[in-house]
């Protein structure tokens, strides 16, 4: 999707997962892992830390449902797994979810839409010509988002399908992508006493990676403790 030196924003980051694979996988990419929570963040610090990345790689918060500080820059690629989970959903998730994750991690509004609504109309004016956002979406959205990404002005006038999987906003077209397989790197855990999360569906990336057996995960307290699978 870019060049040598490209500039990768990796929004609604939780504990940088995604971002930090790009960076892991793509070594000329400079990365920034935006969030609105600095827990979050401090777990993205860590987990950067934890992979030798922090060279190409700056944590910073912002709010995906305002506009992008213009401090920010353009960048060639946005990702970003925002909360889409309906309100009146929540309370029905299983509890590996619901008890684990951030209430703010999970609701997407009373249809889910609400960030998608926010980030296709306001941070497309953070891509540079030619750029991409690319989203997760829940497995009934993509129609919905699909549309917006229609609506939204000027740059985005060509509308393939797009998959369940991730959605692929251009200046010029929105095109259908999957995630690349990616290998596991050292992920710090969001909570003290991590368990291997439930998939919300197949082939999704998550915003929680659990270290591997026996490695040492850092919770949101700084603490470093013992994880088993």
């Amino acid at each position: 999707l870019a060049g040598d030196g490209c500039r990768v924003l990796d929004l609604c980051t939780g504990s940088g997962c995604i971002g930090l694979a790009v960076a892991k996988h793509v070594t000329s990419a400079r990365v920034v892992l935006a969030d609105l929570s600095e827990d979050a963040l401090h777990v993205a610090r860590a987990n950067a830390r934890r992979n030798g990345l922090t060279s190409r790689v700056m944590c910073l918060q912002a709010d995906a449902m305002q506009a992008p500080p213009s401090m920010l820059g353009l960048f060639d690629v946005i990702v970003c797994n925002p909360p889409y989970i309906r309100s009146g959903e929540i309370p029905g998730l299983d509890h590996s979810v619901r008890d684990f994750e951030p209430i703010m991690a999970l609701d997407g509004g009373e249809d889910g839409l609400d960030f998608y609504r926010s980030i296709t109309s306001q941070w497309k004016d953070a891509l540079r010509p030619g750029g991409a956002m690319i989203f997760e979406v829940g497995y009934d959205q993509a129609d919905a988002v699909e549309q917006m990404m229609a609506l939204a002005p000027s740059r985005m006038n060509t509308i393939p399908t797009v998959t369940p999987i991730a959605a692929t906003l251009t200046h010029g077209s929105i095109m259908q992508r999957k995630p690349a397989a990616m290998s596991r790197m050292p992920m710090a855990s969001t909570q003290p006493q991590a368990r291997t999360p439930r998939l919300r569906k197949s082939n999704a990336l998550t915003k929680r990676e659990i270290p591997e057996n026996r490695s040492q995960a850092v919770n949101r307290n700084g603490r470093e403790s013992s994880v088993n699978h």
